[in-house]
């Protein structure tokens, strides 16, 4: 990608992105001191962050957001981000300086095909950048356009095995998508060992060992004796088979399973996900009482405005804020819309429990009948030696 980006647009670029693309950080520094667009980008969408971030220009990129003007999630014309090119190359150093940064968007997706960068670090093999992205709130969950990939499954796709499980061995790993549960199962099933290839044999062990560490893949283990028959002359037959609603209909009570899968949506994933932290939760009960910058949000809690921001970024992910650029001010509002698939989901279970409760009532109010019927009346006259 770097020989084609200087073949094709080297000639039209600015001293500027000449020097970001070439690393040379003191260039940098002189063009900005006079005066050059520090956002500015070739005809591709291309900017000096991009190229310095794709080539791994670690000092380039450290001067470049020390700028307080940096569109630091600046998208070029593949709708790319920084990050998301770092991370797609292994570059740590470069990643390390970026997700510092306050207004870094680490779950941004790329248009193209909707990968966030942790998906492209795990799809590439970049076992410390996914360390590093989840320890800076990379959500491991997300999916691209196809709503069936995320982190894990393209680990698992491109036999990254170690990665698939610190991903897992992170216990964030959610399998309620039904898309998500059995495209992994799928893809653990298939892969072939790359050491025996023209064997064709398998690599069960990953499967085994990502079955026992998911009780909800435990449950499903049933389906991979289909996963099992998958090679890649049969796997569109096989696809059919595992997909369909019906293999998981076979009682009564695996129409409620139906059901409840149906309800999963990555959206509805990603609101529980903010609301399952209290800081989170505050923050949604301040702007219960109207908008407040970043700052007003952060106030309350012993944190940095980084961290307060991707809390922020979290609930924004998860719609339920809404963050308005006033000149320098970040202006966030509350957007409670989304809990309205959150209460669905609570209210199918209520009537189970308010219908267990009853029963309870019932059964508590018969025994307390029973006891009264079994208590010996007590005699109106006093015993014989009871003083009078």
């Amino acid at each position: 990608m770097t020989n084609s980006l200087e073949a094709e647009g080297a000639r039209d670029w600015s001293p500027l992105l000449v020097a970001a693309e070439q690393g040379d950080a003191d260039a940098v520094r002189s063009e900005l001191a006079a005066g050059a667009d520090i956002n500015q980008s070739d005809d591709g969408g291309w900017s000096a962050l991009h190229l310095s971030a794709l080539n791994d220009r670690t000092a380039v990129v450290e001067v470049l957001i020390e700028d307080p003007e940096i569109d630091v999630n600046a998208r070029n014309k593949w709708k790319s981000t920084p990050l998301s090119l770092a991370s797609a190359k292994g570059h740590y150093s470069c990643i390390s300086g970026l997700v510092r940064h306050p207004q870094i968007e680490i779950n941004a997706r790329a248009d193209y095909y909707g990968r966030t960068a942790l998906i492209e670090a795990a799809k590439n093999g970049h076992l410390e950048v996914v360390k590093l992205l989840v320890e800076n709130g990379a959500e491991v969950n997300l999916t691209d356009k196809t709503g069936r990939n995320n982190a894990l499954i393209e680990a698992i796709k491109g036999r990254h095995y170690e990665i698939a499980e610190y991903l897992l061995d992170s216990g964030k790993v959610s399998f309620i998508n039904k898309e998500i549960r059995l495209n992994a199962l799928i893809w653990a099933g298939s892969c072939h060992n790359p050491q025996h290839r023209k064997a064709g044999s398998r690599d069960p062990q990953f499967l085994q060992r990502q079955i026992r560490a998911s009780p909800l893949l435990s449950r499903a283990v049933r389906i991979s004796r289909h996963v099992d028959a998958l090679d890649g002359a049969n796997r569109p037959a096989a696809l059919h088979i595992i997909y369909s609603t019906k293999r998981l209909t076979i009682s009564k009570r695996a129409s409620i399973f139906n059901y409840m899968v149906e309800l999963q949506t990555p959206q509805m994933d990603a609101v529980f996900h903010a609301l399952g932290d209290a800081t989170r939760r505050h923050m949604l009960r301040d702007l219960a009482d109207g908008e407040k910058t970043v700052s007003q949000l952060a106030e309350p809690f012993a944190m940095s405005l980084a961290a307060a921001s991707k809390h922020i970024k979290t609930l924004e992910n998860a719609g339920l804020i809404r963050r308005e650029v006033r000149g320098r001010t970040h202006l966030c509002r509350l957007a409670p819309g989304p809990l309205a698939s959150a209460h669905q989901w609570l209210s199918f279970y209520e009537r189970f429990w308010t219908g267990r409760l009853d029963v309870l009532e019932r059964l508590l109010r018969e025994e307390d009948a029973r006891k009264a019927q079994d208590e010996p009346r007590k005699s109106p006259n006093p015993k014989e030696g009871d003083e009078q």
